[in-house]
């Protein structure tokens, strides 16, 4: 190997090792997107911008931040279709839809919580695994879904299109 390229490679290597905590940050925007946006009530896109690069050494561009506000449709269905799995299973142990245990208010979710749920089990064993699924699921609701405000929540079903709500069949591809 020329001595010239090896150099050349390894200044490559180290640029990208250097640079790797930006490309670690792939899918940021999408996971951050429900706190950028409550934070986007009361901060612009370049403070938002400056906060998290500053208190968190996360680098997102006041110009990601601003795409990703002026498109959020995307950002609301990959939270919806996040957390919509886990409200299935915590509705069918509470006889509600997915879309209805998502539309609560936080301190109903709440009292829910605090009720035995509703486990169809054929076994011991059948039962334990719909227990433990339903803890999983409970579990993410409170800490992905009901992390937000009530307004977040509502912004994120109403930016919802039809054809993913529960029971329809042809979802449409983003």
């Amino acid at each position: 190997m020329d001595k010239e390229i090896k150099q050349i490679g390894e200044a490559l290597a180290s640029y990208a090792k250097d640079s790797a905590e930006f490309s670690a940050q792939r899918g940021l925007t999408e996971q951050l997107f429900p706190y950028i946006y409550q934070a986007s009530r009361r901060m612009s896109t370049r403070a938002i911008s400056s906060y998290l690069q500053e208190a968190h050494k996360v680098k997102l561009s006041a110009v990601t931040i601003g795409k990703a506000l002026r498109n959020a449709d995307k950002y609301w269905l990959a939270q919806y279709e996040e957390v919509e799995p886990a409200a299935r299973v915590f509705g069918e142990a509470h006889n509600m839809s997915a879309d209805e245990v998502l539309g609560l208010e936080e301190n109903v979710f709440q009292a829910l919580c605090s009720q035995p749920p509703i486990l169809g089990m054929a076994t011991e064993e059948q039962g334990h695994r719909n227990l433990e699924r339903y803890e999983e699921s409970k579990a993410v609701l409170q800490d992905v879904w009901f992390a937000f405000d009530e307004d977040t929540r509502g912004t994120c079903l109403d930016s919802i299109p039809e054809e993913h709500d529960e029971g329809e069949e042809g979802k449409k591809e983003t």
